[in-house]
């Protein structure tokens, strides 16, 4: 039964509640009273997601992020991550005295949040109060998404079996190329690949890899005169790629995607993500036109590595100004003077 899995449950819960030892006694390992706590309440403001907290977040300290980078490359020194509650609230304890870099991320926000500078005192509470995560945004509405902001590819076709040895083989009898997919029809868990990698080629001999296209076909109701859209590419997880964007019938490529964040080798590893980066592209609104548009995701590769995971896709888009009054009729209240 669950016996050895429940008694395995029951230990970790008992070392978890016992650490730091007391027993460890060495300069090397501080006991409970020479560390420090962190508290604080993680709150989210999104303007596009008003609806979002900061409930279950991810909260971490990891060394400073100007000295070692971003903690997920930090192979040094001591990382400290505990859930946010349902209201935001998270305490952090038993943290080595130091300077730390906060971190935050919760499911249903790309990217996440910073704080630089927590001074953790031997013995000390260091209570950081509310901290405010601004969603950065330059529209003002969203025209489209794809995918769940949660650092994996899960919800894309083959999120549930990932795992299985060589599953690239099966990719050329049921995805095409290019692969094509209609935002607001087709469904992500069967048309949407879980790893963008280069299109295989099985034949006795093995498997080569080629060029792949993923074709993103949408229709805009609406178009602003001027200004920037802004195409967002969260990655769960990306290895030697290649990424570029093309445009409708554009005849060159408008951008190459690269990842900030690369290594870890999800796909050959049989993983649903690894390193977490996003891609933002600001695109004129004059690329764009009313009714049907396309982007197209060609991943240049032939390795059998390289590859990027996509977390999820939007298109956010500028405001469109209100149309000018009618001529000889006055806006202005009734009644005042």
């Amino acid at each position: 039964g669950n016996a050895l899995w429940a008694d395995a449950q029951a230990q970790v819960a008992a070392e978890k509640a016992a650490w730091p030892y007391a027993w460890l006694t060495t300069s090397d390992h501080p006991a409970n009273a020479a560390r420090g706590t962190v508290t604080g309440r993680l709150l989210i403001n999104d303007v596009l997601k008003p609806g979002l907290t900061g409930a279950n977040a991810n909260i971490g300290l990891a060394a400073p992020e100007d000295a070692a980078g971003n903690w997920q490359n930090q192979g040094k020194g001591y990382q400290y991550w505990t859930k946010a509650d349902a209201s935001g609230n998270f305490t952090i304890p038993a943290v080595r005295p130091g300077s730390y870099t906060l971190y935050a991320f919760t499911d249903g926000a790309v990217g996440e949040y910073s704080r630089a500078a927590v001074t953790v005192t031997a013995g000390g509470t260091t209570a950081l109060g509310n901290q405010t995560w601004t969603v950065p945004r330059v529209g003002a509405s969203l025209a489209w998404e794809i995918g769940t902001e949660d650092r994996t590819a899960k919800e894309f076709k083959h999120g549930t079996d990932y795992f299985t040895p060589y599953l690239w083989d099966v990719y050329p009898g049921e995805l095409a190329n290019p692969l094509t997919f209609n935002i607001g029809t087709d469904d992500p868990a069967t048309s949407f690949n879980y790893v963008h990698s280069g299109y295989p080629t099985v034949t006795s001999g093995g498997t080569t890899r080629g060029t792949w296209e993923w074709k993103l076909n949408f229709n805009l109701a609406s178009l602003a005169p001027s200004g920037q859209a802004r195409f967002t590419v969260a990655v769960a997880s990306s290895n030697y790629a290649r990424l570029y964007l093309r445009i409708n019938e554009d005849a060159t490529d408008f951008t190459r995607i690269s990842p900030t964040e690369n290594g870890g080798n999800a796909l050959l590893r049989q993983g649903i993500h690894a390193k977490y980066s996003v891609v933002q592209v600001s695109i004129p609104v004059s690329k764009l036109r009313l009714g049907s548009n396309t982007f197209t995701l060609r991943q240049n590769v032939s390795t059998s590595d390289a590859h990027v995971m996509y977390d999820y896709l939007a298109l956010e888009m500028p405001a469109i100004p209100p149309p000018p009054p009618s001529s000889g009729r006055s806006l202005a209240g009734n009644g005042g003077s």
